[in-house]
């Protein structure tokens, strides 16, 4: 956590801690409430972890006031089809009922994007970090 500290005090830009958080909800919490205290306005967490690990992950979020969480829905590796693909749709959903405030999209595949917008509407963000194979 110290480098999302540094990174902090260097720059007045807003920090999302790309941690993938995937735990069970206490731990979940813990990796979260320790990001937004080193200074992270947001975190990254998976959706594959369930509705109750989500919103324990918001409930931090919001009693520090102002964070944002961003959940990956999918991913855009070949691996991830044998498991995630084929719910990321309900995923995505997840993300809006939870309250996230924005949802990763693979960037190297536009349409996958396009599907992505009509599952959470106009209310999330989609980022769509780097470019990978």
């Amino acid at each position: 956590m110290g480098v999302v500290s540094k990174i902090k005090e260097a720059s007045d830009l807003p920090i999302i801690a790309d941690f993938k958080i995937a735990d069970v909800p206490h731990t979940n919490q813990r990796i979260a409430r320790c990001a937004y205290d080193a200074g992270a306005d947001a975190v990254i967490a998976h959706a594959f972890v369930g509705r109750d690990s989500l919103e324990a992950i918001i409930k931090v979020a919001e009693e520090k006031g102002d964070r944002g969480v961003i959940v990956v829905p999918n991913m855009s590796h070949p691996g991830a089809s044998m498991f995630i693909g084929s719910v990321s749709e309900r995923m995505a959903k997840l993300a809006v009922d939870v309250g996230a405030t924005g949802v990763i999209g693979p960037a190297t595949r536009p349409k996958e994007i396009m599907a992505l917008r009509s599952w959470v509407g106009k209310e999330l963000l989609i980022l769509t970090p780097g470019v990978g194979v």
